[in-house]
Order: structure tokens, then C-alpha cells, then sequence
């Protein structure tokens, strides 16, 4: 969901986000199928996979970026 962020010079830009596997051969791959360069990317947060827990809960990425 974008979100509104403002720069100092108060002109805004829309921040997208999305989550990938934490590996960066997926994280490579989700950028070049989005169309994101890295300098458009804001962060990108580590978040812990869930241990007792049924299906995918791996460690993922979650990724910040400006979007166009």
C-alpha cells in the first residue's frame, strides 16, 4: 500500500513496498520484474521467518521504494 512521505523541500513522493524471500537472487529477481532501480529503493528490512508456523514463514525481505 503507498504511503505519502515528504522531503524537506516539502515535495512528496509515494513510497511502495512489497516482500521477497531473504535471499538476493529473489530480491534481484523481484526488482528487475518490478522495474525498480536501486535508486529508488528507500530500505529494505530483514524481517525473522516464524518457526511454528505451517507454510512459507522463512525470513523475507521487506522493501521500501520511490515509486515513479
Amino acid at each position: 500500500m503507498p504511503h505519502d512521505i515528504h522531503r524537506s523541500n516539502s515535495a512528496a513522493f509515494r513510497v511502495g513496498d512489497f516482500t521477497t524471500p531473504a535471499n538476493v537472487e529473489a530480491l534481484n529477481g523481484a526488482l528487475a520484474e518490478k522495474g525498480i532501480a536501486s535508486e529508488r529503493i528507500v530500505a529494505v528490512h530483514l524481517l525473522a521467518g516464524a518457526h511454528m508456523a505451517f507454510g512459507d514463514n522463512g525470513p523475507r525481505y521487506h522493501v521500501l521504494y520511490r515509486e515513479a
